[in-house]
């Protein structure tokens, strides 16, 4: 089987800092092993290549080498010929940093726990495309074994590789969007555009853990089927890595970036400037589109915001018709002493709110202090009861925590203390940094979490996004609250249907249940108490109709039980269950990998299965 092959040409060097010419891309990747768990030891061996033509193949009878812990920094110079880079990553291995730079200066830089090519969790490829036929300086640094052999690792390709196992993985979730290699978090950038819905996350392309963020970049035309682009968004530069933020659609161009008829995508990021090779403040700045989303620029001219205060970040941009001005909202820095709430922070928080007539300048017109959770803010308008004469504002946090109120363009003023979405407060449910959707297209409110905590591993990606859920704003004896479901699109996944009642422990046909993505739904009455417990392919949920109350592992989410009679709405997928109750006002998401297989509901103290419908669903790989 032919593997990686780089060509090198003349090299020098000496004992403390060695500097190589290095002509790079030369080499054709054929294949490449994707992970140790998913393939024999025979596809991680590479066919050694002909000396003759100067290429030298890296391979599984190369020497090993000791591991020393010594420091050392090392140089070489890169003319980049292929488009794409590859590098094997072995979580846990000895971290080392690449800074990479052009004529025109820092180019970018990343921290990889380099593994070998015969020995690697996966191989990260690297899009390298806007440097084509530059010369790139590359410092290396960090334990002295990795730095030595960092060039060596460097594989090249005119294409990505390493990926036939993609989407097949075995614990490769069916119905969430995960990215094809690496770690994500947060969703970012979420837009409608051109057709289609854009969904931008933090992405680290060279690791399995946070770090390295990028904008990683997936677009679907149903919230459901999601492709992911070969190349990120946006990577890190002299300005810091990506955080997190959004995108709008500049219709009418006001900032200029756009052409004859065609506005333009502009995203707004946060670049953590702590990090980079020369730390600079934590600033907020944009990048647009010109073509549709495949590619896009850094506006370099000047910050949009510069830095206000300590780790400023997460901007959420939108258009703010009855003021006609562009509004930015964005968390500023803690405003108090922690204080903690067993099921809600409370500890203030400050986020400022800014206007533009033009997406590049930037006016910060008030400030908000709220009690609640400090990153990743939102802020939209709701009809409460689908009534548009009664429009509310949701001035939303990172934790599913968000207040009530009224906005005229200025100033949120809130009509209550926070609430919460997510039950089970903070530190129990695994929803974070959702955010809506700017310019859907039919007027829905569409809401996508990231699964906080949902690994997956010896698997060459980690974490996952939730499933879209509509959002809406109801009255209750309590006040307007936030309701979710998942969105309609997820009908189109449904393929085998069954329906019944069942007996005791479960029917014989529910215990012959083997999809690995259901969504059921079902009804339970909980009029004389009791519990039912659970288990979703080896994950058990207990339903409290006494306590009234649900549990899972260390999340309980209070108040969720009525007594009496009550539908859930439940999705289940390899990596996580998501549970909807209370005509959407309970929302549950929960990250956990199946342990076994099979489904079981049985009920004690008096609760009853009433009824059961449930789908299999088909992957939204295939």
């Amino acid at each position: 089987m032919k593997g990686f092959a780089n060509r090198y040409g003349t090299r020098t060097s000496n004992t403390e800092h060695r500097t190589s010419n290095v002509e790079v891309g030369k080499s054709d990747v054929r294949s490449a092993p994707a992970h140790p768990s998913t393939h024999s030891a025979a596809d991680n061996l590479f066919e050694e290549v002909s000396r003759t033509t100067g290429e030298i193949m890296i391979g599984t009878d190369r020497p090993e080498r000791a591991q020393t812990m010594n420091e050392e920094k090392r140089t070489d110079r890169w003319t980049v010929t292929k488009p794409w880079l590859h590098l094997p990553v072995k979580t846990g291995a000895p971290k080392i940093r690449a800074i990479l730079r052009s004529v025109e200066g820092l180019a970018t830089y990343f921290d990889v726990e380099l593994g070998e090519t015969s020995d690697c969790d996966f191989m990260a490829p690297y899009a390298m495309a806007r440097w084509l036929g530059q010369e790139l300086t590359v410092e290396v640094s960090g334990p002295a074994d990795a730095v030595r052999r960092f060039s060596e690792a460097a594989l090249w390709s005119d294409r990505p590789e390493g990926l036939a196992s993609a989407y097949t993985e075995p614990l490769r979730p069916l119905i969430h969007f995960t990215a094809r290699r690496g770690w994500l978090n947060d969703p970012n950038g979420c837009v409608f555009y051109e057709g289609k819905y854009h969904l931008f996350f933090q992405h680290n392309p060279w690791g399995w853990n946070w770090g390295n963020m990028h904008w990683g970049h997936a677009v679907s035309e149903d919230l459901i089927h999601w492709r992911e682009a070969d190349e990120d968004a946006l990577w890190p530069d002299e300005h810091g890595t990506i955080f997190s933020g959004s995108a709008v659609v500049d219709w009418k161009n006001t900032s200029g970036l756009g052409t004859a008829g065609r506005p333009p995508l502009v995203l707004f990021y946060t670049a953590f400037g702590e990090g980079a090779p020369q730390p600079v403040p934590v600033t907020q700045r944009a990048a647009w589109s010109a073509d549709g989303g495949r590619t896009f620029q850094k506006y370099t001219a000047a910050p949009a915001v510069g830095h206000i205060e300590g780790h400023n970040r997460d901007p959420k941009v939108f258009w703010h018709e009855p003021s006609r001005a562009w509004i930015m909202v964005i968390y500023v820095a803690e405003a108090g002493p922690q204080r903690h709430d067993p099921l809600i922070n409370r500890t203030p928080q400050r986020y400022a709110i800014l206007r533009s007539k033009n997406l590049l300048s930037w006016e910060r017109v008030s400030d908000l202090i709220v009690p609640c959770n400090g990153e990743c803010p939102d802020l939209f308008p709701m009809a409460l009861d689908e009534d548009p004469a009664r429009e509310r504002w949701v001035f939303w946090t990172a934790s599913g925590q968000y207040l009530v109120g009224d906005f005229d363009g200025w100033r949120f003023v809130a009509h209550g203390d926070p609430l919460e979405l997510y039950m089970g407060g903070r530190e129990r449910a695994s929803g974070y940094a959702a955010q809506t959707f700017n310019d859907m297209p039919d007027g829905r409110r569409v809401q996508i979490p990231w699964l906080q905590g949902s690994e997956f591993p010896g698997m060459p990606f980690n974490q996952q996004m939730g499933i879209p859920v509509e959002l809406a704003l109801r009255s209750t004896a309590a006040g307007p609250r936030l309701a979710a479901r998942p969105v309609r699109e997820i009908e189109r996944l449904y393929e085998r249907h069954r329906t019944g009642p069942l007996e005791g422990a479960g029917s014989e046909w529910l215990r012959q249940v083997r999809g690995d993505a259901l969504r059921l739904r079902v009804r339970f009455d909980f009029t004389n108490g009791g519990v039912i417990r659970a288990i979703f392919h080896g994950r058990e949920v207990v339903f409290d109709g006494t306590a009234r109350e649900i549990r899972y592992r260390s999340w309980m989410a209070p108040e969720a039980i009525v007594r009496g009679p009550q539908e859930f709405d439940i999705l289940v997928d390899r990596g996580s269950i998501e549970i909807f109750g209370q005509d959407g006002l309970l929302y549950l998401p929960l990250a956990g990998l199946r342990a076994a297989e099979g489904i079981s509901l049985p009920a004690e103290g008096g609760a009853r299965v009433v009824s059961l419908d449930f789908w299999e669903l088909r992957s939204v790989w295939r």
